[in-house]
């Protein structure tokens, strides 16, 4: 099993990228997740999952809930071509990943060297050619307006070694205080 941990999006705005994901899938994408920011991409438990949901109620609490700025869309050209969503770096963020990282040190084993320099963003679309890519961003990028969602919380996925679908087992909420 694999095990990822995300900001999920709010209702509404996760409904409407769930549709942009959905009208322009490449043929290759399987939509394994629901609109997301990755935090800790997907990695193997090395302790038990009680153990990691401890950990990760306890970090939780640490933080407020903040505001995430998404600013336009953008393309990687990488192994296959993704548009996203792209999610401004703030510091709250920034921390936010960095201190899931230490609290998940033990419990899951990630890339070595993670994140070599974190990008937080939401896809839209991926594992598309460069003819595709190119073709669907000005749809796409009609589709995305710069918006703002409060994060209160984390989400754990996991997905079966035989599955390709992650399914959300848990969320760990901020605590409660607004900044």
């Amino acid at each position: 099993m694999r095990y990822l941990i995300a900001i999920t999006l709010p209702q509404g705005l996760s409904a409407n990228y769930s549709k942009i994901q959905k009208r322009y899938k490449s043929k290759n994408w399987n939509i394994a997740l629901p609109p997301h920011i990755t935090l800790i991409p997907p990695a193997k438990l090395t302790s038990s999952f009680k153990a990691l949901s401890e950990a990760l109620k306890k970090r939780a609490k640490d933080f407020k809930r903040f505001k995430i700025d998404i600013v336009g869309i953008d393309q990687f050209a990488n192994t296959g071509n993704t548009i996203f969503a792209q999610v401004a770096k703030s510091d709250d963020l920034l921390n936010l990943q960095r201190l899931v990282i230490k609290s998940i040190e033990g419990h899951l084993e990630i890339m070595k060297g993670y994140p070599r320099q974190y990008h937080p963003h939401i896809t839209l679309s991926n594992d598309l050619t460069a003819d595709e890519a190119q073709e669907k961003f000005p749809g796409i990028e009609k589709l995305v307006s710069d918006q703002q969602f409060i994060v209160d919380r984390i989400s754990l996925f996991r997905n079966g070694d035989s599955d390709s679908q992650y399914q959300k087992i848990a969320d760990f909420v901020f605590r409660c205080a607004t900044k």
